[in-house]
């Protein structure tokens, strides 16, 4: 069950939304050159240009990875909305008029970015389940335990051994058998018509 969830997220086991924060900022990572020009041509901008160039700048400035995720938070701001969309300004018409080359190395990053935080979104989202589904497993472990040592039947255990009776070989016609000259009638309520299970045993 866990690789199915890893293989429907598109991620692999034990990766963590931090890692990927690493991955995004670590140095090859990323367009170095073309985000540092763009830093220089949105200091021509507006003072929203210049905002984001500040940004860039300072994110570019920091000299290892761990520096680059401290600061990695207010980077991505500049580019990509908390919904997790590229901004639709990432420069004004005045640095695109100067610098043509500048927007389309911003695009790059912006859906660099993108990607990484769906990516990080998708580990979180494994890691958690993960979480869950193993505690579920050891809850359910423990619960089985306890009814064995005690011989007890919940009822879900009474469904489950009742179709196993009348199904397996061997023994199963002579149930039938006795049930088919035994019931009239069955009355179907709606808890036993969407449990797989009961449906099974009617």
């Amino acid at each position: 069950l866990l690789a199915a969830v890893h293989d429907a997220l598109e991620v692999p086991p034990g990766l963590s939304l931090e890692q990927v924060t690493q991955e995004t900022c670590g140095e090859g990572a990323f367009d170095r050159d073309g985000l540092s020009a763009a830093a220089t041509a949105l200091a021509g901008g507006s003072s929203g240009d210049q905002q984001r160039g500040d940004q860039i700048a300072a994110w570019l400035a920091a000299t290892d990875v761990d520096s680059r995720v401290a600061v990695f938070d207010d980077y991505a701001k500049g580019l990509v909305t908390d919904a997790g969309t590229i901004r639709k300004t990432l420069e004004t018409k005045k640095v695109a008029d100067s610098d043509s080359a500048a927007f389309a190395a911003l695009q790059t990053e912006a859906e660099r970015l993108v990607a990484a935080r769906e990516r990080g979104r998708r580990a979180a989202v494994a890691r958690s389940t993960t979480a869950i589904l193993t505690l579920g497993q050891a809850l359910i472990d423990s619960y089985q335990r306890h009814k064995r040592a005690h011989g007890w039947l919940d009822y879900d255990d009474l469904i489950l051994f009742t179709c196993d009776l009348v199904t397996t070989d061997g023994r199963a016609a002579w149930v039938l058998y006795k049930l088919d000259g035994g019931i009239d009638h069955i009355l179907i309520d709606e808890a036993q018509d969407t449990n797989p299970d009961q449906w099974e045993l009617i």
